[in-house]
């Protein structure tokens, strides 16, 4: 499992100890019960956890759960800490292609 973690860049709205926003899911440091989280994450990431992300509609990234719309990509791709670092780059190229501030 993956861990993308920032030292600094603060979730604004991550008070308590887990979350997902936009597929991904994270254990704030300092959680008031880690254990919980982590097993909370891991029920997300399983066979079961997915199934009920795909009746949420959510695409699933287990293989054997079929999304509910059939719009699954041809690959699925992990970041790891090399992607994270990088990330400064691709984001000003976003920036400048998209004429974002």
């Amino acid at each position: 499992m993956n861990y993308l973690v920032s030292r600094t860049t603060k979730p604004p709205l991550l008070t308590e100890g887990v979350g997902e926003v936009g597929g991904s899911v994270v254990i704030v440091k300092g959680a008031p019960h880690p254990n919980t989280a982590l097993l909370w994450a891991r029920w997300v990431a399983s066979e079961e956890g997915q199934r009920v992300f795909a009746q949420a509609g959510e695409t699933p990234v287990h293989p054997k759960v079929e999304p509910s719309e059939k719009v699954r990509p041809a690959n699925a791709y992990m970041l790891g800490q090399e992607d994270v670092k990088e990330f400064p780059k691709y984001e000003k190229m976003w920036k400048e292609i998209f004429q974002l501030r």
